[in-house]
């Protein structure tokens, strides 16, 4: 079946169809996407964002505690020192829990931050043991050779233990970066797929106006044409156009229409000249019973003529035999 067989109603409805059907395709796709940057960005803030202050606070604490040890060892004063003892105390349970909440927030697909997480206990099992040596020196009254001990021995270990703490928190920022970077780009993706399709469904629509316009138009223009034609008398105009469409039966319509009167004019025209002619051969057969009628007429009053004639003559010839 050809495209300009489809019924008007059919043609429009598959137009507004495809064009529906696109700007379905728009919106899930849309929705698919926004729905991808909604994770993304609830990740960076649920995940990320947490685990960056989970490091934050593991490396704090680790930082809080080597400076109140450093006081211990520099104070004098007993009560000074329980109080710092105790405070490192709560630190450890801050850098406890921070840890723990780094190693549930990091996932098993992330071998960086399992390798940092890994770092850091390996750092601290060699660093603990050093400190509480150094607290033992410290607590046999040894302030001078702890404190020697605290510079040269444990010091640089909980420096190493700092360190891969502060490694896990910059990776966690590159993490929360990459992220970030990642939500801009898939959005920016969006925007430009969104309206790549929103370009492609108004060229389509137009598309399908146009087309859909000419389809119909194109059936009326030559309508009008032909109806003009046989309204000024022409009928022997014919329609091109063939469809199976409302237009193309209409025009079916005209061209039997203009054939059926074709067909009645050249029927009365051949019986007008059939009349015509019987006329004519009527007004001969008139024309010749005319002239024979003139004919016996003069032929009767040639007869006449005679008659009086030979009346005379023979009224002349009694006379005469009379007179004799």
């Amino acid at each position: 079946m050809r495209p300009h067989d489809v019924k008007i109603r059919t043609r429009m409805l598959v137009g507004f169809a495809i064009v529906l059907g696109l700007m379905v395709c728009i919106m899930f796709i849309g929705m698919l996407n926004m729905r991808s940057i909604r994770n993304n960005m609830d990740r960076l803030v649920s995940v990320n964002t947490q685990h960056l202050i989970a490091s934050n606070q593991v490396g704090n604490s680790l930082r809080e505690i080597g400076i109140a040890l450093r006081s211990t060892f520099l104070s004098k004063d007993e009560e000074e020192r329980k109080s710092l003892e105790e405070y490192i105390a709560k630190q450890s349970i801050k850098y406890r829990e921070g840890l723990k909440k780094v190693e549930e927030l990091t996932n098993k697909d992330d071998p960086k931050g399992l390798e940092l997480i890994a770092t850091i206990k390996s750092a601290e099992e060699g660093a603990v043991p050093l400190r509480n040596k150094a607290i033992e020196i410290l607590s046999a009254n040894k302030n001078e050779e702890a404190l020697d001990y605290l510079n040269a021995v444990t010091r640089p270990a909980v420096h190493k233990w700092i360190v891969a703490v502060d490694a896990l928190s910059d990776y966690q920022h590159e993490r929360i970066k990459y992220r970030s970077e990642e939500a801009v780009k898939q959005y920016n993706r969006t925007n430009a797929l969104m309206f790549i399709l929103g370009c492609l469904a108004v060229a389509l629509a137009v598309t399908i106006a146009i087309c859909l316009t000419n389809s119909i138009l194109s059936p009326l223009k030559e309508m009008v044409e032909v109806s003009n034609a046989l309204a000024n008398g022409d009928l022997t105009v014919r329609v091109k156009s063939t469809n199976a469409a409302e237009t193309g039966q209409v025009l079916a319509a005209i061209d039997k229409m203009a054939r059926q009167l074709q067909g009645i004019i050249t029927e009365l025209k051949t019986s007008a000249d059939s009349i015509a002619s019987a006329s004519e051969c009527l007004n001969t057969g008139s024309e010749q019973m005319n002239e024979g009628v003139v004919r016996q007429s003069e032929r009767a009053s040639q007869i006449a003529t005679s008659s009086a004639q030979m009346s005379q003559t023979v009224i002349d010839v009694a006379k005469t035999l009379w007179t004799s």
